[in-house]
């Protein structure tokens, strides 16, 4: 028997919430936290909330096409590639996405065939992006787990080389404040696969890409 539309996104809600709920244990069951987790599981990387990751890059692509339309994309914390993946999907030129993650960089070129930036967020805000532009940056699943004490430099050095930034979060977190750099512009938060779409604009981006 095929399950009726509200059965699916019960049984949906019930397994997003189950993965999420795994994941948080992982992190917390390894001595070293989430980084330490991923330092040792980058190479075989599959986030297993790909298919809420490509909604919601599907819906950026949808209500914000000129982001997307011109100019490079920044593939932020990229993973295994499943933002890089839905974008091409979209119809965004693989030639215009750039990705940076320091630890799953054997797992996104195995995916998409192409060499990440092996920066961290730590990196990010010592200057490691500074030179580069980006029409927007989307970071999936990563922003939230960034050091309390780099955020606010990251996203501040992040406006100053692009024009636009797509967060996409399982949590409340990342806050981002006004005097970050970054005017929101937009919310979405997807009742079935619990996650929130943010899209921010930089307040003082002079990026051309």
């Amino acid at each position: 028997m095929t399950a009726r539309p509200a059965e699916r996104d019960r049984e949906t809600e019930q397994r997003v919430t189950a993965v999420a709920d795994g994941m948080r244990d992982e992190y917390a069951r390894h001595p070293r936290g989430a980084a330490g987790w991923y330092t040792d599981h980058g190479a075989t990387y599959r986030n297993p909330h790909e298919d809420a990751v490509a909604a919601m890059v599907t819906l950026a692509v949808r209500d914000q096409p000129e982001w997307f339309e011109r100019g490079r994309v920044l593939d932020l914390a990229s993973g295994s590639g499943e933002v890089t993946l839905a974008l091409r999907y979209a119809g965004v030129d693989a030639s215009r996405i750039d990705a940076a993650d320091p630890f799953t960089g054997a797992a996104y070129l195995a995916r998409t065939g192409v060499v990440a930036e092996p920066w961290s967020f730590a990196d990010i805000a010592q200057g490691a992006s500074d030179g580069r532009q980006w029409r927007t940056v989307v970071c999936s699943y990563g922003l939230h787990l960034c050091e309390p004490s780099w955020l606010a430099t990251v996203c501040m050095q992040l406006a100053i080389g692009a024009e636009n930034l797509v967060v996409i979060t399982p949590h409340k977190r990342p806050a981002i404040e006004p005097g970050w750099g970054w005017t929101a512009v937009g919310e979405h938060r997807d009742p079935v696969w619990r996650v929130r779409l943010r899209c921010y604009s930089s307040s003082y981006s002079r990026s051309s890409s």
